[in-house]
């Protein structure tokens, strides 16, 4: 054996009895997460082992790291050294020794990365949720990595997303939560980031400055390159780009452990900026309104008459008679028109409604006229929405008592995630709800029976109003099971399970109240229906008072005729009052009567909801 292969395997000695191959950062550097049984890499590419074992031995892998680094050429681009440069660093620092040995002690390839980006600063960026796409319903993070020649919107981008060009959104759903994509990381101008999720997504986005050493920042973006194009498989509610992100994270400060902190089950992007703000990583968050907001801040105080003109103006040029209202606006009116008409052309150029000549040629004679006004005496304000960072958490487990008719019963219902109409909205959309197996029980005390009042699999409330500009769909997708009373005097509550839907529209008046109307098919399921089914369909009309941060009042009614299966008419009338009295504790009060199946009955209740 040669000397080298001999000093080699010394090193290997001496990484067993320093305990490198168990360290935390070491499994950090391989995105090992711990099982029922045993931990294994999350990462699925071959091309990210070194070793045959490298997936579910971290000792392989690391022996296997101490050999390819010690021969071969580091000037290649291929060579380990800047193909790993996170690992490369840090064995170093474990094991110091082994300087002598590697033929490098850093990566030329990163060097090079180094000293063209220049990092001095990164950032975690949440671009909200957008309800009308499914790969968006729960928002996104990625990280920004600014440089001295590489601010703000010339930052780049780190990101994690499954790599597909599927365009159906229900089939984009049901892969994603099987895992049937590969997820990749991939690095990208931040400004490329800002048109998708900003302009075209009209999401907001929200920006946290890291507090992080140079060095910290150095180790993040190493561990970054070593991760690019490669694949793992990407779930929709866990093996996410929320929790691909706080491995990268966790590569910059050895011993956070963020990734193994995160929820087995599910890790949403809220989750993750909270799990790191409560780590203290995090400053204050930095909010950038999304194109639609901008429009409607701007607009907000122009009569009817000059929104429909700035409206018009975005597709085409002024008439005689609309000149004439411009002239009869003062001149702060007349540059929110033109300023609403040019951001609303950013829209159509984005959406493929103008081609690029026809943008270019109004852009620019909309702007040769908005020139002549002068400038803004300052610029505009755009009121800053509360931080999604200090919402409630996802997780609910709800306690409730009432009464059921003449019939009294606590309940429990657990709830995983992550928010509903009735929950506190501060730092969530208004109007916007999303709930993934939420389980419900009833136990009346007379009859002392546990009953299984609701499943939710999944329900998705999107009530986004309509309004000068923009005209949503509002709609509702419920996917579970509950239980019916069918008859009078029947002593048992009969469980079906039901898909129920609705579509119309919302509006929303002075931020305060909205006031939806929806037309709702829904479908039961069971055998103790006629022809085990009930194939329903009716208008919902309801309004939700957003009194302040921290209650609101809903008031709802639904009417449904029976079209197939199972004859019946159902009328449902609903009121709620609620109220948070942490950040955690939430009391909702509700009433509820409900007419079906030629028998009516009330219920009313109080409950508390723990948010964890």
């Amino acid at each position: 054996m040669s000397a080298t292969a001999m000093e080699v395997s010394d090193l290997k000695k001496l990484a067993k009895e320093r305990g490198v191959a168990t360290k935390d950062h070491w499994l950090n550097l391989l995105h090992y997460d711990s099982g029922f049984f045993t931990q294994a890499s999350v990462v699925d590419d071959e091309g990210f082992f070194l070793s045959p074992l490298g997936k579910i031995n971290p000792n392989a892998e690391l022996e296997a790291c101490l050999e390819a680094f010690s021969k071969g050429d580091p000037s290649e681009d291929t060579h380990v050294v800047n193909r790993f440069p996170a690992r490369l660093d840090w064995i170093l620092e474990e094991l110091p020794e082994a300087k002598s040995l590697f033929v490098s002690d850093h990566s030329p390839k990163f060097q090079r990365i180094l000293n063209n980006i220049a990092p001095d600063k990164v950032k975690l960026v949440f671009p909200s949720q957008y309800m009308n796409n499914p790969s968006s319903l729960f928002g996104h993070t990625l990280l920004n990595i600014e440089g001295k020649r590489n601010k703000k919107l010339m930052a780049y981008s780190i990101n994690y997303s499954a790599r597909t060009e599927e365009t159906d959104g229900l089939k984009f759903a049901v892969k994603g939560v099987l895992g049937m994509y590969p997820g990749t990381f991939n690095i990208v101008r931040y400004f490329e980031k800002v048109i998708e999720y900003s302009d075209h997504n009209m999401r907001d986005v929200w920006e946290y400055d890291f507090k992080f050493t140079q060095k910290e920042i150095e180790r993040m973006l190493m561990h970054v390159i070593e991760m690019e194009n490669i694949s793992s498989d990407y779930y929709f509610f866990d093996e996410n780009c929320s929790y691909n992100l706080l491995f990268a994270i966790d590569a910059a400060r050895p011993g956070m452990n963020l990734a193994r902190q995160a929820n087995d089950y599910w890790v949403l992007p809220v989750d993750t900026i909270k799990l790191v703000k409560a780590n203290d990583l995090l400053e204050q968050g930095q909010y950038r309104p999304s194109k639609s907001t901008k429009i409607r801040s701007i607009a907000d105080p122009l009569k009817p008459s000059q929104k429909h003109l700035s409206k018009s103006l975005s597709r085409r040029e002024a008439t005689s008679e609309e000149d004439l209202v411009l002239k009869e606006s003062s001149l702060e009116e007349q540059r929110r028109v033109y300023d609403v008409a040019v951001e609303l052309m950013l829209i159509h150029l984005a959406d493929g409604e103008m081609t690029q000549e026809e943008y270019q040629d109004l852009y620019l004679g909309t702007l040769r006229k908005r020139a002549k006004l002068g400038r803004n005496d300052k610029p505009y304000d755009y009121e800053v929405p509360f931080d999604p960072a200090e919402g409630h958490d996802s997780m609910r487990v709800q306690l409730g008592s009432g009464a059921y008719d003449d019939q009294g019963f606590v309940s429990l219902s657990l709830r995983p995630a992550y928010h509903a109409l009735e929950d506190t909205w501060a730092g969530y959309l208004k109007g916007s709800a999303i709930e993934v197996l939420n389980t419900e029980l009833y136990y009346f005390y007379d009859d002392e029976d546990l009953e299984l009042k609701k499943f939710q699999l999944a329900t998705i409330h999107s009530l986004a109003p309509v309004d000068e500009y923009f005209d949503p769909l509002s709609w509702v997708v419920d996917v579970g099971a509950e239980s019916l009373r069918l008859r009078e005097n029947d002593e048992d509550l009969h469980v079906a399970t039901y898909i129920d839907t609705g579509f119309g529209q919302s509006s929303l008046f002075k931020d305060e109240i909205l006031v939806y109307g929806l037309l709702r098919p829904s479908l039961h399921f069971s055998g103790v229906l006629n022809d085990n089914y009930m194939l329903g369909i009716g208008p919902e009309l309801g309004t939700i008072y957003y009194i302040n941060q921290h209650s609101s009042a809903q008031l709802s009614g639904r009417h449904s005729w029976g079209v197939l299966g199972q004859s019946n008419q159902m009328t449902e009338v609903k009121t709620g009052l609620n109220w948070n009295l942490s950040k955690s504790v939430h009391l909702n009060s509700y009433f509820k009567w409900t007419d079906s199946f030629h028998q009516d009955w009330n219920e009313l209740g109080l409950k508390v909801n723990y948010y964890f």
